[in-house]
């Protein structure tokens, strides 16, 4: 169990990021902005945040008159301290003025404003050197979490029943809500990709089978002097699969041309995503072969005295 007084999965930069500055450096690098939480010493374990180098908050460093530490992110490292030990350097935000804080321990990135973007800086205070007006509790529960409510309000209720709860919801309900958007989109145009394979099944078997009922006679002819099905087969496949790997290269062409459009709808793969573009290159194709089977089988079983009959 730890707590926290910014929770957030969503919502925008607020008045809690600030303009930081490294002890030694001359002045603030461009961009040089963090996020600010204020935390127990549960909260990183509860999270499953991984302590990288140095060392947790304990219960030490919670008193006001204790040294000033911070914790900070991996992200706040690589992009400020690169090639620089930062265990021992010191910090200072724009929220508490010229208080100077020891860095004692690195964690972990998390992407606690959005899913979509990549992790920012961060750096943890503890919560009783800067008391905050609210602060947040997080669980860590092996049973379902939506159980916990009534001990929970219990709990916190023994140790001060004046202390209000509020807004319990599960990191998976936090989630959800954060990818609502884009997850809706994202089914939307699944739909619409659906529709249109089918479109594409029906349209290629169309094609094909009216091809070959075109050819009804010269297949006829040609099994009459002796050719096989099987030789038909190839030969209506070999004619089939033309326009359709035509179409495929030209869509693959097209879909580089607009991935970008799609690029905010994707969590941990790029747009031009090359294994993506090959299993719906490869998937089509199959779509394809399969319908123009289906079409030529029809024909190719077909009496080749009665086509003979039928045509004359």
């Amino acid at each position: 169990m730890g707590a926290i007084g910014d929770p957030r999965l969503t919502g925008g930069e607020g008045f809690w990021r600030f303009g930081f500055t490294i002890e030694k450096q001359p002045s603030p690098l461009d961009g040089q902005r963090g996020y600010v939480r204020w935390i127990s010493p549960g909260y990183f374990a509860t999270m499953g945040i991984p302590l990288l180098q140095g060392r947790w908050f304990t219960e030490k460093d919670l008193g006001a008159d204790r040294p000033h530490v911070v914790v900070v992110s991996q992200a706040l490292v690589r992009q400020f301290l690169s090639g620089v030990d930062p265990i021992g350097q010191r910090v200072q935000t724009g929220f508490d003025g010229r208080t100077w804080r020891d860095i004692v321990g690195v964690v972990g990135d998390v992407r606690q404003t959005a899913l979509d973007q990549d992790a920012a800086p961060h750096l943890y205070y503890p919560y009783l050197q800067t008391p905050m007006p609210t602060m947040t509790l997080v669980v860590r529960s092996a049973t379902d979490p939506t159980s916990l409510s009534a001990a929970i309000r219990q709990a916190v209720h023994d140790v001060d029943p004046d202390q209000p709860i509020h807004h319990i919801r599960t990191t998976e309900d936090l989630m959800a809500a954060s990818v609502a958007a884009p997850r809706f989109a994202t089914v939307l145009f699944g739909l619409f990709g659906a529709l249109a394979l089918l479109s594409t099944v029906v349209g290629i078997y169309s094609v094909v089978s009216y091809q070959v009922t075109q050819q009804t006679h010269d297949f006829a002819v040609r099994s009459a002097f002796g050719a096989s099905r099987r030789q038909m087969l190839w030969e209506l496949l070999r004619q089939g699969l033309q326009p359709v790997l035509g179409g495929t290269a030209l869509g693959i062409v097209v879909a580089f041309a607009v991935a970008r459009l799609f690029s905010a709808l994707l969590f941990g793969v790029t747009a031009a995503d090359t294994q993506t573009f090959a299993t719906a290159a490869v998937g089509l194709m199959g779509v394809g072969v399969l319908a123009i089977w289906l079409a030529a089988g029809r024909v190719t079983r077909v009496d080749p005295m009665e086509a003979l009959r039928t045509e004359q």
